[in-house]
């Protein structure tokens, strides 16, 4: 009886086990031929009882699989949580770009640099800030921003100017 890929695993090993425990019975002298060797019915059976031997291994081991494979879920949930409040406090108590929070495996935050035309615009937005803050108190100071004229394209019409909100406390 040949097996096919449509029978299922535990059908082609009922068969083999019903195979197993006829075998000695029914053929008790037999030789078997299989790639050029002679086989008798005791070794047949014996390497029967091996193969389903090793199926049985392999299913518990599958189960044994699947039940870590539902734990570990569990547990990575958990890990990631820990995670979370240890880099919280390593960061608070060592520093964000201390050795010691590295040491932990964390990654520092990085700083971006900016570049020099956001440094350009900075300096000349500071200047007028500063221009447009000279007679007012900390408080009224506060809402005030100075503003850059730039100009306008030849195609669009200027913008509206922003007015500031002030801002009462």
């Amino acid at each position: 009886m040949a097996t096919t890929k449509s029978q299922t695993l535990g059908a082609r090993l009922l068969a083999e086990q019903k195979r197993v425990d006829n075998l000695p019975t029914l053929l008790p002298n037999a030789v078997f031929l299989v790639g050029g060797q002679s086989i008798t019915s005791a070794e047949m059976e014996t390497a029967y009882k091996q193969h389903l031997a090793n199926e049985a291994q392999i299913v518990a081991l599958r189960s044994q699989l699947r039940s870590a494979m539902v734990a570990i879920r569990a547990e990575r949930t958990a890990i990631a949580a820990n995670d979370a409040a240890v880099k919280v406090v390593a960061a608070g108590t060592l520093g964000e770009n201390s050795t010691g929070y590295a040491s932990l495996g964390f990654t520092p935050r990085t700083v971006r640099k900016p570049t020099l035309a956001v440094r350009a615009v900075a300096v000349v937005k500071g200047a007028a800030t500063r221009v447009a803050r000279h007679t007012l108190g900390p408080r009224q100071k506060e809402a005030i921003h100075g503003t850059v004229t730039e100009p306008a394209p030849a195609s669009s019409p200027a913008p509206a100017p922003v007015t500031p909100a002030v801002v009462t406390k």
